[in-house]
């Protein structure tokens, strides 16, 4: 064998390698199966926001409903607000007023799960009466509370003067928010665990209080 054949063996080895090299260089910035993005419980996560309120009437299952919890509490009334849950299929909730069979002059407001199989349950309930009520709303009135939305599993709740009346155009939604306001007051309800949490203030994200006021604004005047 002479040195110049000796010599393109050379090359073509070093050649070979230099390749080898480079394929394995390309083959390791290449994004592995791990590496490829994944579907994340918050890319495909169910919408957890809902002000898609029903009133009384519109519910199909107001009648039932009412006869079912007044099993529990006789004398209840069903307060309007009737909210779909934004993550589980057919439950709703809503919530009653009664007097308190316990305490005169005060309300027991009832907060309920219901299912569309006529499976219910109380989650929370509370009494106000005159001298016993929300430091948001004014002293010596008796307190309404309205479930009007859902956020971020809290039930959104509007607390009231039981009397006032915000008018036709009103829309719930953009009550509570002045500070001077001690008619009504927004409040939410963590319905992980409603007892330990309680009523907490809540305040409706700007963009859907910005859009339930101009509905407010062009509401006709008759």
């Amino acid at each position: 064998m002479t040195k110049t054949t000796n010599h393109k063996k050379l090359i073509v080895l070093a050649l070979a390698i230099i390749a080898l090299v480079l394929v394995s260089s390309v083959l390791k910035n290449q994004p592995s199966v791990v590496d490829q993005p994944t579907l994340t419980l918050s890319d495909n996560h169910p919408n957890t926001q809902n002000f898609d309120l029903l009133l009384p009437d519109d519910w199909p299952y107001t009648d039932t409903a009412i006869k079912d919890v007044q099993s529990l509490t006789p004398n209840q009334s069903l307060l309007f607000g009737i909210v779909p849950s934004a993550n589980e299929n057919g439950v709703h909730y809503f919530i009653t007023t009664a007097p308190n069979p316990t305490v005169e002059n005060q309300r027991l407001l009832s907060v309920y799960k219901y299912h569309d199989d006529y499976n219910f349950e109380r989650i929370y309930r509370v009494s106000y009466g005159p001298e016993k009520g929300l430091t948001g709303i004014r002293s010596g009135t008796h307190i309404d509370l309205h479930a009007i939305g859902y956020d971020n599993n809290n039930l959104i709740i509007l607390a009231q003067d039981a009397d006032s009346s915000p008018g036709r155009c009103t829309e719930v939604l953009t009550l509570g928010r002045q500070a001077d306001d001690d008619v009504y007051e927004m409040l939410s309800l963590d319905l992980s665990d409603p007892f330990r949490s309680g009523l907490q203030p809540y305040r409706v994200p700007d963009d859907t209080y910005n859009q339930a006021l101009a509905k407010q604004n062009n509401c006709p005047i008759e």
